[in-house]
């Protein structure tokens, strides 16, 4: 009686476990895919939030001139910082160029979402040409002293301490000495950001002059001054009131019309047809088994959207299009290599329970080997190599949702299946060797 009681149990966890996670699938494709309309908003899913290149869909470009001279070093070392701070709001493939040393252009892209990324997208370029960064010991006049971001700043970062969000401010040797005699002048210092104040504090308590914390009331706000201070610390100065922003068509588009360009959704179908193609391959060889992959696989694509959408330094370009090729590939080929060596246990003349417990066991060590390895090389991939940092953590998520795949979710619902398989390894498209076929080898 107990032991089927447990049974029933187990069984029944079983069940609720299965119907769980059919909700969390559902809800999670709806919210993820499907567009819905909320009032004058539309919007547009989890994956419409994902930062889209300048590459393959219509963006926005802006121009601005250099006030006074500038040496080539200078504007060299503006672009950078231009593009790097770009790049950590989500632009990676932002374009700086320099046009006759007389002017800065920038080009980045925007994803057409729910958070209305043309608004985000007109302000990271409104806040190129911000002005520079300075501390002042005066609110006004000409005749005071002042800390410079563009020389005397070393860092700059977020962090939140007992419920306070601060910008700390590392100054280097210089900046050092120049902060001290900023303190000694005035008890009040002011911060600017080209001509416009934006806040003061009080130093006259300050006793660590290497570096500052700015208080700022949250996250977001924290992030949107940080990315600010680190235009204002550019080494040119830009002419915000001549600066011209507006919308492009595509680096790579095949034609002038605004949107996604032709060569983007000749890879989107590519990724469909690796799609397809692996589905096709893995139901001819393992039929049951298509099937079985299905709900995993969506789910694997539910957490990737989400997790593309929340990291701001994914986007959506050309190279990044070719991981999404290579990550699924990753994911097909270890359900292939899972499943082949079910099929080799069971051609030896095992049932298909001890077929598929021992195939099992000798898969999951040599999966959780081959993903480690690939996990690790991708995750430091992306911290060594800036370019290619969208495509470094596709693969990461990819190799990672591979591996819940093929060793967690692929084995529990094969082996839930087979609760109730009564034909051995025939819906697996498996088969055992004969006795003429075992005499002729």
């Amino acid at each position: 009686m107990r032991t089927r009681k447990g049974k029933k149990g187990k069984q029944s966890n079983k069940l609720i476990l299965i119907a769980v996670l059919s909700v969390i699938i559902v809800l999670g494709t709806i919210f993820t895919f499907v567009p819905m309309q909320f009032g004058s908003t539309l919007y547009t899913g989890v994956w419409g939030s994902i930062n889209v290149s300048s590459e393959v869909y219509s963006g926005l470009y802006a121009e601005y001139d250099i006030k006074g001279e500038a040496s080539k070093a200078d504007i060299t070392s503006s672009m950078e910082t231009i593009k790097q701070t770009l790049a950590e709001q989500g632009y990676q493939s932002s374009k700086v160029l320099s046009i006759d040393g007389k002017k800065i252009r920038v080009e980045i892209g925007y994803p057409t979402t729910n958070v209305n990324g043309f608004a985000s997208a007109h302000s990271a370029l409104s806040s190129v040409a911000v002005g520079a960064f300075e501390f002042r010991s005066a609110s006004s006049g000409t005749d005071y002293k002042l800390v410079s971001a563009k020389d005397h700043i070393d860092k700059m970062s977020v962090g939140d301490y007992n419920g306070t969000t601060f910008l700390t401010i590392n100054f280097n040797k210089e900046g050092e000495v120049k902060f001290k005699e900023l303190c000694a002048a005035s008890s009040t210092i002011y911060v600017y950001m080209g001509k416009n104040l934006q806040t003061s504090f009080d130093a006259s308590n300050v006793q660590d002059y290497s570096q500052m914390q700015l208080s700022i009331t949250d996250y977001s706000s924290a992030k949107d001054f940080y990315y600010k201070a680190k235009f204002g610390s550019i080494k040119v100065d830009l002419n915000a009131d001549t600066a011209v922003i507006n919308t492009m068509t595509s680096h790579l588009g095949l034609s002038t019309t605004e949107g996604y360009n032709i060569l983007f959704w000749l890879l989107v179908a590519l990724v469909v047809t690796v799609i397809i193609a692996g589905f096709a391959f893995i139901a001819f060889k393992f039929k049951v088994v298509a099937l079985l992959l299905m709900p995993a696989f969506l789910l694997d694509a539910i957490i990737a959207f989400w997790i593309f959408a929340g990291v701001n330094v994914i986007e959506i370009n050309l190279s990044s299009l070719l991981a999404f090729i290579v990550g699924i590939s990753l994911i097909f080929t270890g359900t292939i290599g899972y499943m082949s060596r079910i099929s080799e246990e069971y051609k030896a003349g095992k049932t298909i329970d001890a077929s598929i417990l021992a195939g099992t066991k000798k898969a999951r060590s040599a999966m959780i080997v081959t993903s480690s390895i690939l996990i690790v090389i991708f995750a430091l991939l992306s911290g060594i190599i800036k370019n290619l940092v969208s495509v470094n953590l596709i693969l990461f998520v990819c190799s990672l949702l591979g591996a819940i795949t093929n060793i967690v979710l692929l084995p529990w619902f094969v082996s839930i299946f087979n609760k109730s398989n009564k034909k051995q390894g025939e819906p697996f498209g498996f088969k055992q060797i004969t006795v003429e076929e075992s005499q002729n080898d």
